[in-house]
């Protein structure tokens, strides 16, 4: 082919003899066949979620699911797609060490009461380190947190315990 069409919110990438030469922002792009390609990047909002089993300061397993909203910005799009090569399995690694080094620190009532310091303190983490690869977070949501049922079978006991207080008659 001796061209390519760019959609709106996306960047081409043009290489020349597979090297980098220039991005090309939406419209219709021509390149010399054989010499020249172009690789489209998305620069549209990505969501994905992730289900990450963390162990809490009280020796609670529990999973913890979080939603990572972000993007490529397009003056970024060259260095996302040189960057990295599996992007969503390092995108994974970076999330869940970042949620680990977070919520490993907190005990189990800790992490339902602090749901939105988590997500802060995530995307401040991830908004530095991915931004050297391209990617930019706009923002980390809590979606759910589920501790194994005996934890909520022995949580509810425990308030129930404390809503019925046993005085003794006299």
């Amino acid at each position: 082919m001796f061209f390519r069409l760019i959609s709106t919110s996306e960047t081409g990438v043009v290489t020349t003899l597979r090297k980098f030469t220039r991005t090309v922002g939406p419209g219709l792009r021509f390149k010399l066949p054989f010499v020249q390609d172009i690789d489209v990047i998305s620069n549209r909002l990505c969501v994905d979620s992730f289900g990450i089993n963390i162990k809490t300061k009280d020796n609670v397993f529990t999973q913890l699911y979080i939603d990572v909203q972000y993007k490529v910005l397009p003056e970024d799009s060259a260095t996302a797609h040189f960057s990295m090569e599996k992007p969503k399995d390092q995108l994974t690694s970076f999330i869940e060490t970042a949620v680990l080094a977070k919520a490993s620190q907190m005990t189990l009532d800790q992490l339902f009461e602090s749901q939105s310091a988590i997500c802060a303190d995530v995307t401040a983490n991830l908004q530095g380190k991915l931004k050297v690869y391209g990617y930019t977070i706009q923002n980390t949501l809590v979606t759910s947190i589920k501790p194994p049922e005996n934890v909520v079978k022995a949580m509810n006991d425990i308030k129930i315990g404390r809503a019925h207080v046993w005085t003794p008659v006299t």
